[in-house]
């Protein structure tokens, strides 16, 4: 007789408090728990001779491989001794006429636990073709048809068998799938043989519950569904190509258009519902634009799509060399699957975008893999205005980027430091965020042409402006000093006015305060000068706006009048 690991450690927990003089109290604590419950299975009956096994909570040591486990009895019932106190995780073993049962969470002393388990089932039958001739040495499938849940197949977890089945046929075309673990209902699949003489369907058939017996699974004649594809003025498209979806969840059948703009699209099973989209064709005199997709039926006839004429747009890019363009991509946002981006290859600034739809149309211009040179688009935003298409060719200026190398002036304490570069458009390139007093800096990318440049420091006690910076500019310094704020109230303030906003500017920076209902303010830090201050009341009353605009910081009390002339 052997002594499992458990009942080992108990004797010799209760063994040492003995020596140590423990009382009898203390000795009864250190008895383990049980667990107890019961095995049924999918029809509510008991399932004896099932084993039962209670992974340990974490914490616990387990001694090498030995799992708490039970054996359930002719009723069913079980109980597993020698616990600890904690959570357990209950999975089941073998057994030969039932499956494995998915993982149970249960805790020491228990003594109502109730574990479902299912009874294996067989399924079988016999696959015919559309002549009621076998299917010979075909491959079977039988299975759940997968759930997808973050991209991953669920229905198969830890603990539980695999539910999905595979075999052949036969000579006569008889298949056998035992010991499936799942009474839910499964989706038989049968290899049909492929090629272009195939005139079968495809032989797909679900909601098969497994145990029942004798099924007769038959394929059906293939059917086609025909077609054109039209342009402007009902001229043929050749090349298109026809993509289809069949009962929204699988990819069917493709191909393209003749010379006459003509496709045969086949097999498809009797009843299928067909989802057919026409992807863009182009060839060196015609452009055109994919059609909306349709939904038929299998066995259609006479499916016609029309589709649209399709544009080039064509530009070039000023300002800068043809190899500084090198690795850059220019595009049309939304247009991906139709318009791919144009890459420049470094001999030349023009470019070709299409086929592209009629309107007016966004281009980006985004960085490579292959690109080296830091660019950046002049002017106000263009990647982000509308462009006429079709219309005269499009000229986007850029330029080479630059660094923009300083230095930092500030008192003894301040702290780290933070620096950003505002270009004249309001884009934003920012150093690192630990600089200090005295330290240099570089930023880099910067556009060229005048800016703002401006140090904040971490507590925002200390702040610098400079504007009009350029990256050519030589010895730039950043002198630091402390910041200050705007204070202030309206007078002759409506009673009507809702509590609103004061918004201080200057250049691209801009700070917001809340204006209180007395009309009252007090702006956040900001570095000293001259700062435009703009009100926001919440009223809809034109034309009457408080008179103040620019104010000095760290000056006094700004006072703005209610003007209700």
């Amino acid at each position: 007789m052997t002594t499992s690991p458990a009942v080992l450690t108990r004797w010799i927990l209760v063994a040492g408090l003995a020596l140590l003089g423990a009382s009898a109290e203390i000795a009864e604590a250190a008895d383990d728990l049980s667990m107890a419950g019961v095995v049924l299975d999918d029809a509510g009956k008991p399932v004896p001779s099932y084993v039962v096994r209670a992974t340990p909570p974490a914490g616990v040591r387990r001694y090498g491989t030995d799992v708490p486990y039970a054996i359930t009895d002719a009723k069913g019932r079980f109980t597993i001794e020698y616990l600890v106190p904690g959570r357990y995780r209950l999975f089941a073993g073998d057994s030969e006429t039932h499956a494995k049962m998915d993982p149970l969470d249960a805790r020491a002393g228990q003594q109502d636990v109730t574990i479902r388990v299912t009874r294996y089932r067989t399924i079988e039958g016999v696959a015919n073709d559309a002549h009621g001739k076998p299917l010979a040495h075909m491959d079977v499938r039988v299975g759940r048809r997968p759930v997808y849940e973050g991209g991953h197949a669920v229905g198969e977890t830890r603990g539980r068998e695999a539910l999905t089945r595979t075999t052949k046929t036969d000579a006569e075309g008889r298949f056998r799938i035992e010991r499936y673990p799942s009474t839910e209902p499964v989706e038989i699949r049968v290899t049909l043989p492929k090629g272009p003489g195939a005139r079968l369907g495809p032989l797909v058939v679900a909601g098969i519950v497994p145990g029942k017996q004798s099924l007769v699974l038959g394929a059906k004649s293939a059917l086609s569904i025909t077609g054109t594809v039209l342009g402007k003025g009902g001229v043929p498209v050749e090349g298109a190509r026809i993509q289809s979806t069949v009962d929204g969840r699988r990819s069917g059948p493709s191909t393209a258009t003749d010379e006459h703009g003509g496709f045969v699209l086949s097999p498809f099973v009797e009843g299928a519902k067909v989802r057919l989209r026409v992807t863009a064709a182009a060839s060196a005199d015609a452009i055109w634009l994919p059609a909306k997709p349709v939904e038929v039926l299998s066995g259609a006839k006479g499916v016609a799509f029309t589709l649209n004429p399709g544009h080039v747009l064509r530009g070039e890019v000023t300002g800068v060399k043809a190899s500084d363009l090198r690795g850059y991509e220019i595009y049309a946002p939304g247009y991906h699957s139709m318009a791919k981006p144009h890459v420049f290859n470094g001999a030349s600034t023009a470019f070709t975008l299409g086929p592209l739809p009629a309107g007016h149309l966004d281009l980006r211009i985004r960085r490579g893999r292959r690109s080296k040179q830091p660019l950046t688009l002049t002017g106000p935003r263009k990647r982000r205005t509308p462009v006429p298409c079709p219309g005269e060719p499009v000229t986007l200026e850029m330029a080479v980027a630059h660094n923009l190398p300083g230095r930092i002036a500030a008192p003894a304490g301040v702290g780290q430091i933070r620096v950003t570069f505002y270009d004249a458009w309001g884009r934003q390139q920012s150093a690192d965020h630990a600089l200090r007093a005295g330290q240099s800096f570089e930023l880099r990318g910067v556009p060229a042409g005048p800016g703002q440049l401006f140090a904040r420091s971490e507590d925002g006690r200390f702040m610098a402006l400079l504007e009009g910076v350029s990256p050519t500019d030589e010895d730039v310094t950043l002198t630091m000093v402390s910041a200050t704020s705007i204070v202030g109230h309206i007078e002759n303030l409506p009673s009507e006015v809702r509590i609103g906003s004061v918004t201080a500017r200057r250049g691209k920076l801009r700070y917001t305060a809340r204006l209180a209902a007395d009309g009252s303010f007090e702006t956040p830090a900001l570095p000293p000068g001259l700062w435009n201050l703009e009100f926001d009341v919440g009223i809809p009353l034109g034309g009457i706006v408080p008179t103040l605009h620019d104010v000095e910081a760290g000056t006094g009390d700004a006072v703005a009048t209610w003007n209700a002339d």
